[in-house]
């Protein structure tokens, strides 16, 4: 026979471990009169927590039906039985090495006894030095510690967790995947090495703080809480029996009754049945013939009722077609005049531009003369005043005679066109009294 895997050591933490989610219960030794001995009993769903966790961290498949049907057939475990049960089905055969049986008993021993949700390295942000660096964290419901390696020798530091704690993720470098406690004296950064590993521990951190409230450990306030579902969904259970029990005797009293009256009802019924069987016929025929006739009138009523709103119908489509002829009419006079006055504004607007470049050469014209003009004047001024000097040094007695104010008289203006004839006259006149002398 091979020797137990599960040594003194070991079954003391799976012992452990059995007390908290196991029930006690008084059993006869049997070994003389009312002696009783107190013994561990673990309900099948308690128990298959415990396996399970164990199981994964042995790296071995869990088979939840297959423990099931285990429990469905046992009832309930012993110590005893249940210490077999592990050996027989997940260690024997199994050619498990004794250094991981020995790790999957402790991690399973810190997640039911030492109440740790979860451990693993985490890079934390220093308080003084904003480097990341490296720890062995170590979260339960109360706390998170930071030890510098995985062995839990020297412990770094300690965060107390609590209901006013919250975590939050942090953006990221690429490299690291960060997130933050945030605890009413401070803030800590944590970050892991990938998007998995944060999500896990961001999880984990909830849960740590809706659970760190309660004197009660963790796995303890679990277990009583399955306890009272369990013992809930007991008490319906019993009280749903009850109650079909109450209802299948107040059946079958009722049905019971039922015969008896249905036995003295035949007797009195039995001479008034052909009776009645002829008066139900009577009023069957009477009540059909009835029906038929409301049935006919009721056809009658929706088909005048079918034809009365076709017609209407009918009146309708023809007014809207007649108001929709009325209206294309309208639009096509409408069109009609809008074409008329736009060929209107369009004529305008030819004759406004060609009398604009009318007006335009017009312009043009009369600028052309009216520069001509100005030469013209400016020359004839210029002529004027060439003679007047000329008259004074050829005549220094007529200065101050009539003949040089009425040469003076003659000088050109560009008051008028007239005032340009006199002027020219006046040249031609001085220039035959020069002559002259």
């Amino acid at each position: 026979m091979s020797p137990s895997p599960y040594n003194a050591p070991r079954a003391r933490q799976v012992s452990q471990m059995s007390s908290i989610l196991g029930d006690a219960a008084r059993v006869n030794d049997q070994g003389g009169h009312k002696n009783y001995i107190c013994l561990m009993i673990l309900q099948p769903s308690e128990a298959g927590i415990i396996v399970e966790q164990l199981v994964h961290c042995l790296g071995l498949r869990w088979d939840a039906a297959e423990w099931d049907a285990l429990g469905a057939g046992v009832g309930h475990l012993r110590w005893a039985a249940f210490l077999a049960v592990l050996e027989s089905k997940y260690c024997r055969g199994q050619q498990l090495h004794e250094e991981a049986l020995v790790e999957a008993v402790a991690e399973v021993y810190d997640v039911f006894i030492e109440d740790i949700i979860k451990k693993g390295y985490l890079l934390k942000r220093g308080y003084l030095l904003p480097t990341m660096r490296e720890y062995w964290c170590v979260l339960q419901p109360c706390a998170l510690t930071y030890y510098k390696s995985s062995s839990q020798k020297e412990q770094c530091g300690r965060i107390t967790i609590d209901e006013y704690c919250s975590v939050e993720a942090a953006a990221g470098d690429g490299k690291i995947q960060r997130f933050q406690l945030v605890t009413p004296e401070r803030t800590f950064e944590f970050a892991t090495q990938d998007h998995k590993s944060r999500l896990q521990w961001v999880s984990a951190l909830k849960q740590a703080t809706a659970v760190s409230g309660g004197a009660e450990g963790y796995q303890r306030r679990a277990r009583a809480t399955r306890r009272g579902a369990d013992a809930r969904r007991a008490r319906e259970a019993r009280e749903a029996r009850a109650r079909l029990q109450q209802e299948v005797r107040a059946r079958l009293a009722a049905e019971a009754q039922a015969q008896e009256l249905a036995e003295i009802a035949q007797q009195d019924n039995k001479k008034l049945e052909e009776m009645k069987n002829a008066q139900v016929t009577l009023e069957k025929l009477l009540q059909e013939e009835t029906q038929a006739k409301r049935d006919e009138e009721i056809v009658r009523a929706l088909q005048a009722r079918v034809l009365a709103e076709e017609w209407e119908k009918r009146e309708e489509l023809e007014r809207l077609q007649e108001e929709q002829n009325k209206m294309l009419e309208e639009e096509r006079l409408k069109r009609k005049q809008f074409e008329m006055l736009q060929a209107e504004k369009e004529a305008q607007y030819r004759e406004a531009e060609r009398r604009l470049q009318e007006l335009e050469e017009e312009k043009k014209k009369l600028d052309a003369e009216l520069k001509a003009a100005q030469q013209k004047i400016s020359r004839t001024e210029h002529t004027a005043q060439n003679l007047q000097v000329h008259l004074r040094d050829l005549h220094p007695a007529l200065r101050n005679g009539e003949r040089a104010r009425r040469a003076v008289s003659f000088v050109p203006t560009t008051k008028s066109s007239s005032d340009t004839l006199i002027d020219v006259r006046a040249i031609r006149h001085l220039e035959l009294l020069e002559n002259d002398l």
